[in-house]
């Protein structure tokens, strides 16, 4: 997907993308958390269907977005930083 060019603001945007990647990756890190305290309450070790928790399969698919989503945030951050280097 491309991106317009950089605007007047371009560092006030990569600030607020850097902000965004700090508070998802800090939401990756709660998640990791309540998946494994679930796991450890449900004492389930595997995947199986019929007896993984309906809020691990949940969270999980939720924290893998969100990675997936910083991924984003990261490779536009940097083409941007890209963009502002080339532009000085």
């Amino acid at each position: 997907m491309k991106h317009p060019p950089c605007s007047g603001n371009a560092l006030a945007d990569a600030s607020r993308i850097e902000t965004l990647i700090t508070d998802l990756s800090r939401l990756v890190q709660l998640l990791n958390c309540d998946i494994e305290r679930h796991k450890e309450t449900a004492r389930v070790e595997h995947s199986t269907p019929f007896v993984y928790p309906i809020a691990v399969r949940t969270m999980t698919a939720r924290r893998d977005n969100l990675i997936l989503t910083v991924a984003a945030l990261e490779r536009r951050l940097s083409e941007s930083q890209h963009a502002l280097a080339a532009a000085r």
